[in-house]
């Protein structure tokens, strides 16, 4: 009985670092690599996930700032950019056209212009 407690404390912490970290349940699942009714299921504590997939969502959420206590979650410290999970797919940037970047003289010379007082 004690184990099961112990569960619902952790299914409780996930879901609570999944709200500090403003992480859907959707987003996690992708990080982690499992669909998101393993983590529904998982919140809800309907069922435990496999040891591994345990592991990796906790060096997920770790590795954002989120440290597990007794009281709860806390970040370790504000992450310097967010974190993205390693599961999920970056996105490139799309590249900027240069001309399309270049404006005219005439509206490159009114943003340039510094206003003085009279």
């Amino acid at each position: 009985m004690a184990e099961m407690r112990d569960f619902s404390l952790l299914a409780a912490q996930v879901r609570a670092a999944r709200g500090l970290l403003g992480w859907t349940q959707g987003y996690l699942a992708e990080g982690v690599g499992v669909s998101r009714p393993t983590i529904m299921d998982f919140e809800s504590g309907k069922r435990e996930p496999h040891p591994a997939t345990l592991s990796v969502l906790m060096s997920e959420l770790a590795a954002a700032g989120i440290v597990f206590t007794e009281r709860g979650v806390e970040f370790r410290k504000w992450p310097a950019r967010p974190y993205v999970p390693t599961g999920i797919k970056q996105k490139m940037p799309r590249p900027v056209r240069l001309e399309k970047a270049v404006g005219t003289r005439k509206t490159i010379k009114k943003l340039t212009l510094v206003p003085t007082k009279r």
